[in-house]
């Protein structure tokens, strides 16, 4: 390396090193720098901790061994939940110190044959930007698209496949685009027009981008809002089975032409051309199929005769048929490649039980469950990591198999499907994904319906949900659990559907325990990441099938219910179910296989020593020896209570999220003065935490809900300014209001003393917890905020400024001693109530200050909150104006620093939101007497 390219990787480095503090030696092990290294890095520099974490930095650079060391560093940053710093420091750097060359874009399968259409494709995007490619699921469309790819790489700088069926599916592959285009917004209008203008913006680059299987609903948003007809740097190919009606810019993909079929079928030498164009027709003259064709004729060595007699044998399943018509069309019910492909599936689970010996059927047996269960996740993106869990949960052996073999299995797999043109592979980062198409899916359905469609569901649930934590913690498991959610809609949506088309089939308790847990995952991701329209959809649906479940409805969320009575009942109802339900397993189904996230094992193993746990990359796992080991130690519930509080405890966990969206949209709900349906999410909190009363009166456990009730919604009605009817509190009833607060607050920051708290049957909340501390402390600062601008009594108003500032203190202390290993997710929530506090007791700088550590945490999220970064730097504007109205004449230097400081934030936040905010923003610098220059 030449000194100057040294100077530049020094410096970059450097830059980087003197913003990680604490999270240097997680950065380092994360780039797999060895313990004994950043021992010695940090023994070496103890007094200087930028120059470590530059050392350790320095030292993983010097070993690295990789095609592009930028990616590493930046998806090391990421995980480490550290976005912002990678944004700032890796995402625009000049393209000749470092080059961010990016693609996710499969190569084409093995045999891939140029068609005429292929080249119609080629001959149009010479003189235009952009194409839709529309035909039949088989034809050919992706593997054209993509081939255009790999034939013109070389112009482009970046490459990027997105799956755009669904609005979500369209979001989720951005997000990751957008890592290297910074927007991430839960609108996905806004985050099409974001990307697309940051595009346009950067003219000297040139990208590609193919939207796969396109919706007639997504098309329209896509066409609207990725709009490249003045964009020569962009280049765009669509891919859709809506038919384009008057559309010049679209090529209808008609299959192989005669041509084209006998290069393909050149190896079946002995058949006659006759033979071989009837084949031709029978599969509809789509690429798919006669791939199929032609590997089950040359494995079973039959004739085209004879395997054409084999697939007009099939018996097609008609219901399943009717359910895809409409996103496979009207001619799938009649044509001979459906049933090809049914064949096809069948032959290759018959060639899989064959190769496993005697003593390996269950292997195989195991290997076909998995395939099945892909028939119920999304086409598009399967993660190969999840399939080799899948595989290990279905195998279910005393001594796990290790990883390594487990992914052998599930590559004889792959390649038994990739001989069939059922899947193709792609990477991203350093995991492998599979696309597949909607012909194999519906094959497999058909197979999974003749057999049992249960078992490969179940499966599937079950992998699913043990892949996230226990208290849905999703940031910590960003790049994981969002791989996973188009997979979990898909599965949901999925048994929806067949819920709707025979009722009596999907009647087993433990898939509809398995469903609500994942709408309950899903609601709170939503939830955690603003989307709350699909959040709230996602929990309603929860609930209601909890509901069912015990044959009740939700007349019990009407405000004056006796819910102490209802959750006696529901109680008593869900321990019938328990008992009368054979497959309702809590233990196996359940707790075996939960994720715990890094900080519930520390608390674990504090209390029961050094407990080994099975990992999964950076997840820990609870299995049978683990939970009996934890059973031993008093941190988990013997099964025969664990049976007793499981599912009533699952009950108040769902109505606790749904009750939750009226805090996390307390504004919305407000201004539409739904007061009906306010009430209704006050209720769920209501009977939730009756719940989880009626499980320690039977149990003598203490669920960690009945505290997350109180905590997070409960008690909070003392702090607002409206009571249940929506009406204001006179001045006085919220005076009394906040100070019944305050000391309610109090006691329960004093409840976990003395008590553990459960869920899920393990140990969540020990003595003295510090997460649990931060919580509280954060309402009563808010209450005392409030306190301080409500309050008339001089004396009072001292007393609160006092117990605020040492409730600041003690905050920030609990805030340090669980950031030693790992940045809280909620610290800069946390920040943000300090900064309010501090600003209504006038502490301007105080205040100035925890603004921007709240605004630098909010940069830093593995998610941008879009929201609460505007509530921060609108806080931090508004602190600096107050200061700037009422300065000593000894402030003024500092105010000016502090103006000047207030306008950078708001300069980097207009930059990096999406343009939604743009107005806001602008507005509330115009409010406070302030420009950008």
């Amino acid at each position: 390396m030449s000194n100057t390219a040294a100077d530049r990787h020094q410096q970059w480095l450097q830059d980087i090193a003197s913003r990680l503090g604490k999270n240097a030696r997680k950065v380092a092990r994360r780039l797999c720098v060895t313990d004994e290294d950043i021992e010695n890095i940090d023994s070496t520099h103890k007094d200087n901790s930028e120059e470590a974490a530059y050392q350790m930095l320095r030292k993983w650079h010097q070993n690295y061994r990789g095609n592009n060391p930028i990616d590493t560093l930046y998806e090391a940053l990421v995980d480490c939940e550290l976005k912002g710093i990678a944004d700032t420091y890796l995402l625009r750097r000049v393209h000749g110190v470092i080059h961010r060359k990016r693609c996710n874009i499969a190569k084409t399968v093995g045999n891939f044959v140029t068609t005429e259409d292929m080249n119609k494709c080629k001959k149009h995007l010479e003189n235009e930007n952009s194409i839709v490619l529309t035909g039949l699921s088989g034809s050919g469309k992706t593997e054209i698209a993509k081939r255009y790819w790999e034939d013109n790489r070389q112009k482009y700088e970046c490459g990027w496949f997105i799956h755009s069926e669904t609005e979500e599916n369209i979001r989720n592959a951005l997000a990751k685009c957008s890592r290297r285009f910074q927007h991430v917004d839960p609108d996905v209008t806004l985050l099409l027009e974001d990307i697309c203008e940051e595009m346009k913006r950067e003219s000297d680059r040139k990208f590609f981008i193919i939207f796969d299987d396109v919706s007639s609903a997504t098309q329209k948003i896509i066409q609207k809002h990725f709009d490249t007809r003045l964009a020569d740097n962009i280049t765009v190919i669509i891919t859709t089975q809506t038919v384009q009606h008057g559309n010049e810019n679209s090529l209808k993909i008609e299959g192989f032409s005669q041509e084209e079929m006998l290069e393909l079928l050149r190896e079946l030498e002995t058949e006659t051309l006759s033979s071989k164009v009837k084949l031709w027709n029978e599969m509809g003259r789509l690429p798919c199929a006669l791939v199929c064709a032609v590997y089950d004729i040359n494995k079973q060595k039959t004739t085209i005769e004879q395997y054409l007699k084999a697939v007009n044998d099939v018996d097609t399943n008609p219901m399943i048929e009717q359910r895809t018509l409409n996103a496979l069309g009207s001619d799938y019910n009649t044509r001979g490649f459906v049933k090809a492909h049914v064949q096809s599936v069948k032959s290759m689970m018959k060639e899989i039980e064959e190769e496993f010996n005697e003593d390996k059927v269950h292997v195989a047996r195991g290997l076909c469950l998995v395939f099945k269960s892909m028939a119920y996740m999304n086409s598009n993106a399967i993660p190969v990591f999840f399939l080799v869990n899948l595989l290990s949960m279905i195998l279910d052996q005393p001594t796990p198999l290790p990883e390594e073999k487990l992914e052998q299995y599930i590559n004889q797999l792959i390649d038994k499907m990739q001989n069939r043109w059922f899947v193709t592979i792609f990477k991203e980062d350093s995991d492998r994904y599979l696309d597949s198409h909607d012909l194999v899916k519906l094959a497999t359905r058909m197979q999974v319906d003749v057999d049992s469609r249960n078992e490969p569901l179940e499966k599937l649930f079950k992998a699913l949900l043990s892949c996230f934590a226990k208290d849905t913690g999703f940031m910590a498991y960003f790049k994981t659990n969002a791989a996973l959610l188009p997979h979990v809609e898909e599965a949901l949506d999925r048994v929806e559907q067949l819920r709707h088309d025979d009722p009596t089939k999907m009647q087993r308790p433990y898939l509809t325990l398995m469903e609500i847990g994942l709408s309950d995952v899903l609601g709170n991701v939503y939830a955690k990441t603003e989307r709350e329209e699909q959040s709230e959809k996602k929990l309603e649906r929860a609930v209601d099938l909890f509901f069912r479940l015990i044959d009740a409805n939700d007349k019990c969320l009407q405000s004056g219910s006796d819910f102490e009575a209802i959750a006696q009942d529901f109680y008593q109802k869900l321990q019938k179910l328990v008992t009368q339900n054979e497959d309702v397993n809590v233990l196996s189904n359940f707790v075996v296989g939960l994720v715990l996230n890094k900080t519930d094992v520390e608390q674990l193993r504090r209390i029961a020593g050094d407990i080994k746990f099975p990992e999964r990359g950076s997840q820990f796992l609870v299995d049978v020896d683990t939970y009996h080991t934890l059973v031993e130690h008093g941190v988990a519930l013997p099964e025969k209570q664990l049976k007793r509080m499981y599912l009533p405890e699952l009950f108040a966990s769902v109505l606790h999220e749904y009750g939750r969206l009226y805090l996390k949209n307390a504004e919305k709900y407000e201004n539409i003065k739904d007061i009906k349906r306010i009430k209704k999410f006050k209720s769920a909190i209501k009977l939730s935490h009756a719940i989880c009363q009626v499980i320690t009166e039977n149990t003598k456990v203490h669920v960690l809900h009945t505290i997350l009730t109180k905590r997070n919604a409960l008690l909070h009605g003392y702090s607002e300014d409206a009571d249940d009817d929506g009406k204001a509190k006179l001045p006085e009833h919220r005076l009394i209001d906040l100070y019944k607060g305050k000391e309610k607050y109090e006691e329960l920051l004093k409840e976990a003393v003395d008590k553990t708290w459960f869920q899920h049957g393990i140990m969540k909340l020990g003595k003295d917890d510090p997460h649990h501390s931060c919580k509280c402390r954060r309402k009563l600062l808010y209450i005392c905020m409030k306190l301080l601008n409500l309050e008339v009594d001089q004396l009072k108003l001292e007393e609160i400024e006092s117990y605020g500032i040492e409730c600041v203190d003690r905050l920030k202390k609990d805030m340090a001693s669980q950031e030693e290993t790992m940045m809280l997710e909620r610290g800069a929530d946390y920040l943000f109530v300090c900064a309010e506090f501090n600003l209504a007791r006038h502490a301007f700088k105080d205040a100035i200050d925890d603004y921007r550590d709240a605004i630098q945490r909010y940069k830093n999220s593995a998610i941008p909150t879009w929201k609460k970064y505007f509530k921060a730097v609108k806080g931090m504007i508004n602190a600096t104006h107050c200061w700037k109205e009422t300065c000593k004449p000894e402030d003024p230097e500092d105010v000016s620093k502090a103006v000047q400081l207030a306008k950078e934030e708001a300069e980097k936040f207009k930059l990096s939101s999406p343009n939604n905010y743009d107005d806001s923003i602008n507005k509330c610098l115009k409010d406070f007497g302030m420009n950008l220059n």
